[in-house]
């Protein structure tokens, strides 16, 4: 079972719906840069952004980007190709073409729209919690949920892929890059608050990489058909991050000399 993103331009607010199959109706809102990059023309293909997009438009580049995801969770990278992309979409080869240019830039546009997705849910995460250890939780709480999504393994692929591949463009690395850049600021931040006082960019670092390593450890322990054990409970999940966070907090108290 997936959760899978499904993008439908300009409605509403990111929201998360379970579903038995890969078509699950998660809509998200788009930001001025979003809507820029929709705007934008793929490489070869002609400025068609003096005309005002059609909701059957809107729609079809969503169907492209889910299925793109959805190839790729299934198939892999580079099995994932554009003839099958443009069957679970149910369109023609010719629609990638004439919305994105080619599989690069469409791959290229469904990372952005899911590291935008990223960078919207760290501008509007707050941490709470009196405590050290609540402050910690509420922070993996957040990360959690987009480290462990089974869409991140897409995305980490199409990024892994394209920042490799010497025939990237590069504006696709500078765009890829500069995302990077906007969502390591934001998680500094974030960081920060949860964290308090002074303590090391090592230490910060090291519990972010704990963080997202246990969140996306689980997610495989759950959807990895090659595990050899059934998957953890919800409880032995949830004692699991008890210990991460108690972990972390220790260390945290080590750097600021608070504790020995």
């Amino acid at each position: 079972m997936y959760w899978l993103l499904h993008i439908r331009y300009g409605e509403c607010p990111v929201q998360r719906v379970q579903g038995g199959g890969h078509d699950v109706g998660v809509t998200t809102h788009r930001t001025d840069a979003r809507a820029d990059r929709e705007r934008a023309p793929a490489p070869g293909v002609k400025d068609r952004s003096r005309r005002a997009p059609t909701s059957e438009a809107r729609d079809a580049k969503a169907d492209l980007l889910n299925a793109a995801v959805e190839s790729i969770l299934d198939l892999g990278f580079y099995r994932a190709s554009t003839n099958e992309i443009a069957r679970r979409a149910n369109v023609s080869w010719s629609s990638i073409r004439y919305y994105f240019g080619s599989r690069e830039a469409l791959l290229l546009a469904a990372v952005a729209e899911l590291n935008d997705r990223f960078t919207d849910s760290l501008r509007d995460t707050t941490i709470v919690g009196e405590t050290l250890e609540d402050r910690l939780r509420s922070l993996y709480d957040q990360l959690a949920v987009y480290f462990g999504d089974p869409v991140y393994l897409a995305q980490i692929q199409i990024a892994l892929n394209l920042h490799h591949d010497p025939n990237t463009s590069p504006e696709a690395v500078q765009t890829l890059a500069g995302q990077a850049a906007t969502n390591a600021s934001l998680l500094r931040e974030l960081l920060g608050q949860a964290l308090g006082g002074k303590v090391s960019s090592i230490t910060s670092s090291a519990i972010f990489h704990s963080m997202r390593g246990i969140a996306l450890s689980q997610q495989l322990s759950q959807s990895a058909t090659w595990h050899t054990g059934p998957p953890s409970s919800g409880a032995v999940a949830r004692r699991e991050v008890d210990v991460l966070i108690a972990g972390l907090a220790h260390a945290v108290r080590l750097d600021a000399g608070t504790e020995s």
